[in-house]
């Protein structure tokens, strides 16, 4: 007898905010983290924003900016999330990949990992025209997050 797939959105999340749980431990992020790492980030985020002329992506982080809207285009919002992870593993400090990668854990419902790439874009770019929507969307997933929790 051929197998059948039943495809159960609440099931699929559940699975993706595991896998990008699992993820996190695996590069040294446990929850409650997001504080200590945003403290060191914000350091970082200062000098970046003192430079006169900011340093140009690498061509590795290019690469994985291309292949991001590449999946994007293709619909493919996972590996999409995976090449932006990739790209901002080698460049923290790319406001772009932070706003990009922030959406797209929000459209999986990774919520707490959308605030906290949201947050680094902030602290990247504090006065972007797009600032107050990015901070009303953290306060939303940090609920959505808190609700999850709490199921």
């Amino acid at each position: 007898m051929p197998y059948v797939f039943l495809y159960d959105k609440n099931k699929a999340v559940s699975v993706a905010n595991a896998f990008y749980v699992l993820k996190g431990y695996a590069e040294g992020y446990k929850p409650g983290d997001e504080t200590a790492l945003l403290a060191d980030f914000q350091t970082k985020a200062k000098a970046w924003r003192a430079l006169a002329v900011k340093p140009a992506l690498s061509e590795d982080v290019e690469k994985c900016r291309v292949m991001a809207e590449d999946a994007l285009r293709n619909k493919n919002f996972e590996k999409a999330v995976q090449y932006y992870e990739k790209g901002l593993a080698i460049e923290p400090l790319w406001p772009q990949g932070q706003f990009n990668a922030a959406l797209l854990e929000g459209e999986l419902h990774a919520y707490r990992m959308a605030a906290f790439h949201m947050k680094r874009y902030l602290l990247l770019v504090p006065d972007a025209p797009n600032a107050r929507a990015a901070q009303e969307r953290i306060w939303l997933w940090e609920e959505k997050a808190k609700e999850e929790q709490g199921k």
